[in-house]
């Protein structure tokens, strides 16, 4: 018997794909699906009570059929067009043309919990449809991919972040009923915003969600990532990433240990992502610029006769 996959879960062929990534981040799945064949090909998906999918089209030019009965409806995607759909009905499509997509579950209870983390009060369900261009959930999506590919594996800091942005996007925009918040955003105290960096800074692999930080400082989890960037003037990632690079910054200019040791310590995945994050922050790889400290001291010394 021949048990070989030959389709994702969402009826996609899996000889077609190019790229099939995945991310999670709790009730919330990610995938990016990308093919560059033009060739035409079905994807047939039974109903299920997996909740909602939400498309987010990286390109422009592909095209698909989908059939409802006897109803056909012709749909055509440019860069930025989001779609949304219902999983608890059949979907049959003809696709036709390269695509790269940006696709997030939302299963049914995910949409409430993400409303009770995120503040806001709403008894509906998504809107199934097509919305020609949103820049936000397109953006959303290509950083958090775009992190994922780079780093080889996004830490959950950021991925829990993102998620949240989306969340409150969706419900937000996307709602078949007005979704209202709940909460007053306000700043953290001080002794907040110092537990809360604490923490990040104890997990420089960002191994560390957005609600265990809410948690900690008693702050709903989807007014935190506000509250804290009101407070400090950065995200929670953002200030693990500064904090990464200023920790860096300080074992290469006090220590003489690797680089590949150095990026480990500082939470990065491995010596090339670390100086990805390193020469966009100084426009220095860190060897370089662990030369120049080096070459500085040594002026400041008196090593070189004190010339320039």
């Amino acid at each position: 018997m021949n048990s070989t996959k030959t389709h994702d879960n969402l009826g996609c062929s899996l000889s077609r794909l190019d790229a099939d990534l995945l991310i999670t981040s709790g009730h919330m799945k990610f995938h990016r699906k990308m093919s560059a064949s033009p060739d035409l090909s079905q994807v047939v998906s039974p109903a299920s009570n997996r909740g909602f999918l939400i498309g987010v089209s990286g390109s422009g030019g592909h095209k698909r059929t989908v059939f409802d009965g006897k109803r056909r409806t012709e749909q055509h995607y440019c860069a930025n067009t989001v779609y949304t759909r219902s999983f608890c009905e059949d979907y049959k499509a003809d696709f036709s043309g390269a695509f790269d997509f940006s696709l997030l579950e939302m299963p049914d209870q995910g949409l409430a919990r993400a409303a009770e983390l995120t503040g806001f009060s709403t008894g509906g369900s998504l809107r199934i449809g097509l919305k020609d261009n949103d820049p936000v959930v397109a953006s959303l999506m290509k950083a958090l991919f775009c992190a994922h590919e780079e780093g080889k594996k996004s830490n959950a800091l950021f991925v829990d972040q993102i998620a949240t942005a989306i969340s409150i996007h969706l419900l937000q925009y996307y709602s078949d009923s007005p979704a209202t918040p709940q909460f007053r955003s306000e700043r953290l105290s001080a002794a907040r915003v110092q537990r809360a960096k604490d923490m990040i800074a104890a997990a420089p692999s960002g191994a560390l969600s957005i609600a265990e930080l809410a948690q900690a400082c008693n702050v709903p989890t989807g007014l935190f990532i506000t509250a804290f960037r009101d407070s400090t003037g950065k995200t929670p990632h953002q200030w693990l990433q500064q904090h990464r690079i200023d920790k860096a910054c300080d074992l290469l200019r006090h220590t003489v240990k690797p680089l590949r040791e150095i990026a480990v310590e500082c939470g990065f995945s491995d010596q090339s992502h670390f100086t990805r994050a390193f020469s966009r922050a100084f426009s220095l790889s860190p060897g370089s610029w662990r030369r120049r400290c080096g070459e500085s001291r040594e002026r400041a010394s008196g090593g070189d006769d004190g010339e320039w």
